[in-house]
């Protein structure tokens, strides 16, 4: 099940197409996980030639995309990946609380679980058999793993038809990103639900971020079945501040994981109140999910009660494409336009 923070009604998500993928790849087949990395470089190959870009307008009428708040024109772009890794206009994804370094924002456009405590990760959502710090970590950062046991954790799915640049969550300094080789599993919830390690497989990018208020803060990019490639657009040493750009995923959906040291982030009520009970949060780049203990939380950010018509009905728009309700762009009917 998936919540918009702006609308608060929750929403059933398909999983009917996972769990038969599902079964297949719990079985630890050598053919299965060949198979899947071999789909997902060839679909980036395929996405990345040009002819692809007529496959552009039809994602755009199916999923209801508001193109209004992209940088360039859609004629401009000359592949698919040119278009699915799309920069936005400035200003489209501000930073919540921009003078308040306590304030911890989302990293992407995504639907959302966090737990205070990894212990309460691994009861609710996370399954896998083998997870653990040390797993996630692997050998990029295996000297760090300690200082994370009884942390927090965040979790921010992307779907392909989210904005898949992803930001900053933290204000500091960026260390060195490191690159994990490993497998293309789905990161649909079903499949972190199960008894496969997908977070501790996965091809996966770390990045620590030694930040002015929350300690040493580890983003991990994970890489998942259908997506091209994971690019990091900052470097090591950088002075990073809170919504700057990160980097980006080519296609296919993918994951962030937010890792942080015990004590130092208190994450928002509302999302708290929704991943205990196993919903996920549709939330945005910039918005507010957490803050330094001892310090107020950002509740302009926080879930409406009282959402407006227009609220929720961009909610559904962002969860259900052209399945909901159609809406007139331009004079043409969005829904009616599916290639």
């Amino acid at each position: 099940m998936l919540i918009p923070r702006e609308s608060g009604s929750s929403t059933p998500t398909n999983a009917s197409a996972t769990a038969i993928a599902l079964n297949m790849i719990t079985d630890n087949c050598v053919i299965v996980r060949k198979l899947l990395k071999s789909m997902s470089f060839k679909q980036g190959r395929k996405y990345d030639d040009p002819a692809s870009a007529s496959q552009i307008q039809g994602f755009i009428n199916f999923h209801q995309l508001n193109m209004d708040e992209v940088l360039v024109p859609t004629k401009d772009f000359k592949s698919f990946n040119e278009f699915f890794y799309r920069e936005l206009k400035p200003g489209a994804r501000p930073c919540s609380a921009p003078d308040n370094p306590h304030i911890v924002v989302s990293p992407a456009d995504c639907r959302s679980v966090v737990f205070n405590r990894l212990d309460e990760a691994q009861r609710i959502w996370v399954k896998g058999r083998e997870f653990s710090v040390e797993r996630l970590l692997g050998d990029a950062y295996p000297q760090d793993a300690k200082r994370y046991h009884g942390g927090a954790l965040g979790i921010m799915r992307l779907a392909p038809q989210d904005y898949h640049r992803f930001h900053i969550p933290v204000d500091g300094i960026m260390g060195e990103p490191k690159l994990i080789e490993g497998e293309y599993y789905t990161v649909n919830p079903m499949a972190i639900r199960s008894a496969l390690d997908v977070y501790g497989e996965n091809i996966r990018y770390v990045v620590p971020i030694d930040s002015t208020t929350h300690g040493r803060v580890m983003v991990i990019c994970v890489g998942a079945m259908m997506v091209g490639s994971t690019v990091i657009t900052r470097k090591a040493g950088e002075r990073v501040h809170r919504a700057e750009e990160l980097g980006y995923f080519k296609f296919g959906g993918s994951t962030l994981l937010l890792l942080f040291e015990p004590g130092v982030v208190q994450f928002d009520d509302d999302m708290v109140n929704n991943s205990n009970t196993a919903l996920e949060t549709l939330i945005r780049v910039g918005m507010s999910i957490g803050h330094s203990p001892g310090i107020a939380p950002h509740t302009p950010d926080m879930q409406k009660e009282n959402p407006t018509n227009a609220e929720k009905q961009e909610a559904k728009r962002r969860i259900e494409g052209s399945l909901a309700p159609s809406r007139t762009a331009k004079g043409v009917d969005m829904a009616a336009t599916v290639s």
